[in-house]
């Protein structure tokens, strides 16, 4: 009985993401090519739409109220079992996914003038964050997802290309003090592209 519970927990924690702030990460083995963007503060969309032009897509993989994950109930300290407004989409250049995004919005973010949020579309959600002037921005935390992790399936889920490891990146985001959280996964393309350049 004991080694099956020893078991269970030895592959809960196999299956979870290990997040560590930015600073850890300063010296350590991530990947050269994405250094820069992994651990840059400004708008990620902003970075690739300087790249793609007009090639730069927003495709919306899925809207809607959901139970977050324990990781992100704990970043923002949501009460347990509470539905949140989840959001995930590729951003894509030249119709190549790039990053994968995930955006957590808490209901009580989206009540009066940030009720819009609920209703982004294909517009970039980093577009509508960066250009509010009451926005805050806790540090970064990096990540690198394995095979077998949530967030690592969601990323990869419409992928044909799964590599062992991936990078990924999450913060929250604070406007007038209510707070979403954003993470955003470095996808296969995005590398290749920049080895190639």
């Amino acid at each position: 009985m004991e080694s099956k519970a020893l078991a269970l927990v030895l592959n809960k924690s196999v299956n979870k993401t290990v997040w560590r702030d930015a600073y850890h990460w300063q010296y350590r083995n991530l990947p050269g090519l994405l250094r820069s963007w992994l651990l840059n503060e400004t708008s990620l969309t902003q970075r690739l739409r300087a790249i793609c032009h007009d090639q730069f897509q927003v495709e919306v993989l899925t809207e809607g109220w959901e139970y977050p994950q324990f990781e992100e109930i704990q970043s923002l300290s949501l009460p347990f079992r509470r539905y949140a407004r989840v959001r995930q989409v590729y951003l894509c250049c030249q119709h190549q996914p790039w990053i994968f995004g995930r955006t957590v919005i808490p209901p009580s973010m989206l009540c009066g003038k940030y009720r819009y949020l609920k209703w982004l579309g294909d517009q970039p959600l980093g577009m509508v964050l960066f250009a509010h002037h009451s926005l805050q921005r806790r540090h970064l935390q990096l990540a690198l997802l394995r095979v077998g992790e949530p967030l690592y399936t969601l990323a990869t889920a419409h992928l044909t290309e799964k590599p062992p490891l991936l990078c990924a990146r999450r913060s929250v985001f604070y406007l007038e003090q209510k707070p979403l959280l954003v993470t955003e996964v470095f996808l296969p393309q995005i590398l290749k592209v920049f080895a190639g350049s």
